[in-house]
């Protein structure tokens, strides 16, 4: 089980620069992949549609348990952690996108992030997670999507699950962009471990802090 949830990590994450296609955002406000090519696609596929997040009212900020930090290599953002709750592990066993990793100290869930210093748009991301991850697992299924205040910045929330190789996988998320770059905040377990992991997970993402110019 434990290999098979690392192998989760690639679902979900991606670069802003894929395969040799950037996310870009035309005069109108429309998202678009630039081809190597030269070419250009809309981004949304009809199965993200538009629409517009509920925000929610609640602040969210980082729990004081969390006393340990790492502080991203671009200065851009702060990651504060419980360590008796996760403990630090090798992203790139996670994912080679990744820059800092985390592993449950109790039951198998793991926490990534991902950050690229290109700007782009948090809904765009988290749509595009969407579309990566009905590329690779089936039955996805949106339990919720929202935009949270998480330390003075909003992020899109957005949790899911799905069946990979037969496994039902739980994901929740934070995804951010502006003027410090984009994260991808991902954690993960199985769907049947969800209910007693969430709080722990959420704790972590909680702890994700955008720093100041």
């Amino acid at each position: 089980m434990k290999n098979f949830l690392i192998a989760c990590g690639f679902v979900l994450s991606f670069s802003c620069v894929l395969d040799a296609q950037i996310l870009a955002t035309t005069s109108e406000g429309d998202t678009v992949l630039l081809k190597s090519d030269g070419t250009w696609d809309y981004l949304r596929d009809a199965e993200v549609a538009e629409e517009v997040l509920p925000v929610n009212p609640e602040k969210f900020s980082t729990p004081k348990a969390n006393k340990e930090s790492y502080k991203g290599i671009s200065k851009g953002y702060q990651v504060w952690y419980n360590e008796k709750s996760w403990e630090r592990t090798n992203p790139k066993n996670l994912n080679p996108l990744a820059e800092i990793a985390f592993k449950s100290t109790e039951m198998d869930a793991y926490g990534m992030l991902i950050y690229e210093a290109m700007e782009a748009n948090s809904m765009t991301l988290a749509d595009v997670a969407i579309i990566q991850a009905r590329k690779v697992a089936t039955d996805i299924q949106i339990v919720s999507k929202e935009i949270r205040n998480v330390n003075g910045y909003d992020v899109v929330a957005l949790e899911m699950t799905g069946k990979l190789q037969s496994i039902n996988i739980y994901y929740m998320n934070y995804y951010y962009s502006g003027p410090q770059g984009s994260i991808q905040f991902l954690c993960f377990t199985t769907t049947k471990s969800s209910e007693a992991l969430k709080p722990k997970m959420e704790s972590l993402l909680n702890g994700l802090t955008i720093l100041k110019d």
